[in-house]
């Protein structure tokens, strides 16, 4: 698992938290607006206003999580050969492999190729 992945179960446990503390904060910023029309105390507006502005700080939150999806990647060593300096990416990758590790022989002139680099491309 990636690191971007990591944090993205750890922030996946907080949806059902995000989502009640919105809902919540929805139903108390109605409840003050209505509060605030029968008794006609324009304190409860304040109020009022404050619960929207939680409800959508925590739902621009969530959409942003749900939004996010984990990127996919692939290893990938690149090959090059010591003689003619042909280089080719190979994702077939063994165990114990490491960079300067020789790894066969070149198909264009037959020189050793060696392992030049280890590295990760995201999948489209």
């Amino acid at each position: 698992m990636s690191f971007e992945g990591g944090i993205y179960e750890i922030k996946k446990r907080w949806v059902p938290i995000y989502f009640l503390i919105t809902l919540t904060s929805i139903v108390m910023a109605i409840f003050f607006l209505l509060l605030s029309t029968k008794t006609n105390n324009e304190d409860y507006l304040g109020f009022s206003l404050l619960a929207f502005l939680v409800s959508a700080y925590f739902a621009l939150n969530l959409a942003r999580l749900m939004r996010f999806h984990e990127p996919k990647f692939k290893i990938v060593r690149l090959l090059v050969c010591e003689s003619c300096k042909l280089s080719y990416e190979d994702v077939n990758i063994a165990p114990g492999d490491h960079i300067f590790k020789e790894v066969g022989t070149c198909p264009k002139c037959g020189g050793k190729l060696k392992i030049a680099a280890i590295y990760r491309v995201a999948i489209k």
